[in-house]
């Protein structure tokens, strides 16, 4: 496959260093929650019968409630984010000309 198929530009605003710089610790977080439960699950292939699938229960148990929460949260505001950046939205998006069509349309 050639390479030039699609084209992005992520242009370096205020706004995407923003972004950039709050996700960096939801990064770092997801990260080490990964890495707790690979010690986790190798301290507990050294335990008897079961213990590791009882430590994958329990990560699943308490990861539950955050996902759910999470999910519920973030899909009820979506919509009312939407509404609200189109409400104050001070930048007009660009008119489509060929050159940015080409860009950001699929299939190319």
């Amino acid at each position: 496959m050639s390479s030039g198929w699609l084209r992005t530009r992520l242009r370096r605003t205020l706004e995407v260093r923003e972004v950039i710089a709050s996700s960096i610790p939801v990064i770092l977080s997801r990260g080490a929650i990964q890495v707790s439960a690979l010690i986790d699950g190798f301290i507990a292939s050294w335990l008897g019968r079961g213990a590791v699938a009882a430590i994958g229960n329990a990560q699943q148990l308490y990861t539950f409630p955050v996902s759910l929460f999470g999910m519920a949260i973030s899909s009820a505001s979506l919509p009312a984010m939407s509404y609200a950046e189109m409400l104050f939205a001070t930048v007009p998006a660009a008119p489509p000309t060929a050159k940015n069509h080409r860009a950001t349309s699929w299939p190319p």
